[in-house]
């Protein structure tokens, strides 16, 4: 049988391996010698169905990296939109696309691609990395009807750079994205705030389709984007924040080996309202099957003291929360002794529970005080066979003992802010009492505690200490507590 008699399923199959010895996903990416898969272009450029056929597997998936230089990063976008103004029907042969656009110079080849794929009728996932002016970008979200029609997942990031300041992605333009016809997962990295000053009315058509929705990379989004989308997402299962809901300003950032992603840590512009956030996720409480709401990378000057009250939220089974939205501002939760029985601020049919700690709060000691007590570090260890001063914890596993709860796992993890200046190791931690107890309960238990890296070495497991300052008598026993 001679080849273009063969199925074009077949066909596809055979293309996707030509320059692809591993049957990866084709990318089209460039290396130090030019272009890849030159055997699919040379296919390309002989019959009509083979040509068909190879062309739809050289544009099925389309990427271009954020390391990609970014002259390179621009040629390859401009050769993509002369294909497709040569022929609009390729728009329709892309299923998955990831762009980088870093020069905040040059948007122009970047919103006229983001045109031709709003035209497609075949993409369904599609990541963007954005280095320009959110205005600049018309063609993704001032968008006309039949717009991005089969889009199923959008990503959304914001490139920073250092010394580089752009404003903030307005509610109003997220708020479009979310009502794109087919799109069930949106996820953001970038700092969204209020609504701009070019729309006079708040959207309340209903938002069916989306599934989950994530605000990623420590930006905090404002309370008027929560409170635009939640009530009209009838279908959400899914919500993440990597931050509490507010506007903030940024305090300060370190750069990746790249120069182009900032890491940054922000001020909350008024207080931690924990109370207020159950209030605020209520319209959605009877669908949500999954939320992380933390305070990553976020620090407040002021904390109402309430916590956050989920208990009405029956069908969660997936919690992440912020150490801060249980306990309050206090240095530690050991030290929170007047916030008790945290069961019963939690959703009643969890499977998984996990609680951050970031900032200065910790969970046996604040940062602070591990820092001052750089020098003789093992006494805060001590604290860990207090029984009292976990009393929250040791309540909880006793709930699920008794299946008035329903954990499988818990995770304890402690976090260091962007900056922080201070040599620290992100240690996972095994302490005795504490696992019994998780044991006796059904429930696996993880405990991930930062401690100074001055202080211990791994050395099969055990705890060794460095600081020969340290007297005997002020060492750990090391049966109560030891580095996993």
């Amino acid at each position: 049988m001679s080849l273009i008699n063969l199925p074009v399923e077949i066909l596809e199959i055979i293309f996707s391996h030509f320059d692809n010895p591993n049957n990866t996903p084709l990318r089209t990416k460039t290396t130090k010698t030019g272009e890849r898969y030159s055997s699919l272009h040379a296919v390309a450029l002989t019959c009509h169905v083979l040509s068909k056929v190879a062309v739809s597997v050289l544009y099925k998936h389309i990427e271009i990296v954020p390391s990609t230089p970014p002259l390179v990063a621009l040629g390859l976008t401009v050769k993509l939109n002369k294909s497709c103004r040569a022929d609009p029907s390729i728009a329709n042969r892309i299923q998955i696309v990831s762009l980088v656009q870093t020069n905040p110079a040059e948007p122009g080849s970047y919103n006229e691609l983001l045109g031709h794929l709003a035209k497609s009728t075949s993409l369904i996932r599609l990541k963007l990395h954005i280095g320009c002016e959110w205005a600049q970008l018309t063609s993704l979200y001032d968008h006309t009807g039949g717009s991005f029609s089969r889009l199923r997942e959008l990503t959304v990031i914001e490139v920073i750079r250092p010394n580089h300041n752009r404003d903030s992605l307005p509610v109003d333009r997220v708020v479009k994205l979310c009502e794109l016809p087919s799109l069930e997962k949106l996820t953001i990295r970038a700092r969204v705030t209020g609504f701009g000053t070019h729309t006079g009315t708040v959207p309340t058509a209903v938002i069916s389709k989306l599934r989950q929705l994530q605000f990623l990379g420590s930006f905090p989004v404002s309370i008027a984007a929560l409170e635009s989308i939640l009530p009209r997402a009838l279908n959400l299962k899914c919500l993440e924040l990597d931050t509490v809901p507010g506007e903030a300003i940024v305090i300060h950032g370190s750069t990746t080996r790249q120069q182009i992603r900032v890491v940054q840590a922000y001020q909350l512009q008024g207080p931690v309202r924990p109370s207020s956030y159950g209030d605020l996720l209520a319209p959605i409480a009877a669908r949500l099957t999954s939320l992380r709401l933390n305070a990553n990378n976020l620090s407040y000057e002021e904390h109402d003291e309430t916590r956050v009250d989920l208990s009405g939220f029956e069908n969660i089974r997936c919690l992440e929360l912020g150490a801060c939205l249980l306990f309050g501002s206090n240095p530690s939760a050991a030290s929170c002794t007047r916030f008790q029985k945290v069961w019963s601020l939690l959703p009643p049919r969890l499977d998984e529970l996990s609680i951050r700690f970031d900032g200065d709060q910790g969970f046996f000691w604040s940062l602070s005080d591990a820092k001052a007590h750089t020098d003789n570090f093992a006494k805060l260890w001590r604290k860990t066979s207090d029984d009292s001063r976990v009393d929250w914890l040791i309540d909880l596993l006793e709930m699920k003992r008794k299946d008035i709860i329903a954990f499988k796992t818990i995770t304890i993890r402690e976090q260091v802010m962007p900056g922080g200046g201070w040599d620290l190791t992100m240690e996972p931690c095994q302490i005795r009492h504490l696992e019994a107890a998780a044991t006796a309960a059904g429930v696996q238990l993880y405990i991930i505690l930062r401690i100074p890296t001055r202080f211990i070495t791994m050395t099969k497991g055990q705890m060794v200490d460095e600081d020969k300052s340290i007297t005997p008598d002020e060492r750990v026993e090391r049966s109560d507590i030891r580095v996993v």
